[in-house]
């Protein structure tokens, strides 16, 4: 089964969201897009181009860095926009998930957005190399999923990877994805 709308806003509302300060960290966004039309619910990913200033041609999730006179949320749509083509008229953001850092020395935020109503994807060619609609049936699938202990800051964590397809999903976006996967799977009717 697959999670609803509105089981996902309930689960995100009822959590404790772990808020990071910035420091010395430049403030970012990403958005995590469900894609809920016909066929299975899908997240939309990108592959980033060898253009791109950091993390180069690995996979991510639409974002980046704030901009001035703007809030994370709305940095969040504006790079889906940006990256992938997605309008923000049909993106509806349900709530976010907890702060990281990054050591491209950024905090970003996370937000879960549901898209139900037809977009058209359009990738940005300096920064996308390609877009990616993953099943998230796809990536519950625990025989994709490998997560290993490092050490950065002074604080043990998990290194999470998902490989799908000819894709590694890793570092922060494998982070993103392990969060935003445990409470989709607790929310699943």
């Amino acid at each position: 089964m697959e999670a609803d709308k509105n089981s996902i806003i309930k689960a995100l509302s009822e959590r404790t969201i772990r808020e990071l300060p910035l420091d010395d960290f430049k403030p970012a966004a990403v958005l995590i897009p469900i894609i809920a039309g016909a066929g299975p619910r899908r997240l939309i990913l990108t592959v980033r181009t060898g253009e791109v200033e950091h993390h180069k041609n690995q996979i991510s999730f639409p974002g980046g860095r704030m901009d001035e006179g703007e809030t994370l949320q709305e940095t969040a749509v504006r790079e889906n926009f940006e990256e992938v083509g997605i309008d923000p008229s049909v993106v509806r953001v349900l709530g976010r998930l907890d702060d990281m850092y990054t050591i491209s020395n950024y905090r970003v935020t996370p937000y879960v957005a549901w898209i139900d109503k037809k977009f058209e994807l359009r990738a940005s060619p300096r920064e996308t190399a390609e877009i990616l609609e993953v099943p998230i049936s796809d990536l519950l699938d625990p025989k994709i999923h490998k997560s290993s202990e490092a050490v950065w800051m002074d604080q043990k964590f998990n290194v999470h990877f998902y490989y799908w397809g000819s894709h590694t999903i890793w570092g922060a976006t494998g982070f993103i994805l392990e969060q935003f996967l445990r409470l989709y799977e607790e929310v699943k009717n």
